[in-house]
């Protein structure tokens, strides 16, 4: 008969074992992933809650579902809402990297993102951006100055994490 120390001891290792490597597979982009910059498009500095962040969109966030690989080419936005897609990556300027196209299908190869259809958004977990206190506005108003905003973007098999958001001088 197992003595109940041992048992507690078990399922507290159990516990902070799959703590663990739930933060380790959540980092895996950060540590194996390639870096990719894409130019975004900021909206919504604020918010009274969670302080100051830009709602970041991208060539392929606000895509006509037409034009997704795989897709019934119907304007049935809610049918499709969280449905998996692919968006294949191309470096394009520079270091700048571009949508090459939108599938429903897993790419075998090559730099690509995991995304989600979200009632006529394509979703990555890379749209948000927090920023200190009075800082948030910097982004909305570099845009609207005509400098180019970009994202860093740390991509390992279709999974993206958000590392930097950078605007040129």
């Amino acid at each position: 008969m197992v003595s109940k120390l041992v048992l507690i001891g078990l399922v507290a290792f159990g516990q902070i074992s799959l703590l663990g490597g739930m933060i380790a597979i959540d980092s895996l982009p950060y540590r194996l992933g390639e870096t990719v910059r894409l130019k975004v498009i900021p909206v919504d500095p604020r918010d009274m809650f969670r302080g100051d962040y830009s709602i970041l969109g991208y060539d392929f966030t606000n895509l006509d579902r037409r034009k997704i690989v795989g897709l019934d080419k119907s304007d049935d936005y809610w049918r499709d809402a969280g449905r998996e897609v692919f968006i294949v990556l191309e470096k394009s300027d520079g270091d700048l990297w571009t949508t090459k196209e939108v599938t429903t299908q897993r790419p075998s190869g090559g730099t690509y993102l995991q995304g989600t259809l979200n009632y006529g958004r394509v979703e990555c977990g890379i749209e948000a951006y927090f920023v200190q206190e009075g800082r948030g506005r910097a982004i909305d108003d570099a845009v609207r100055a005509g400098k180019q905003v970009t994202a860093e973007v740390a991509v390992w098999q279709g999974k993206a994490k958000l590392k930097e958001v950078k605007i040129s001088q």
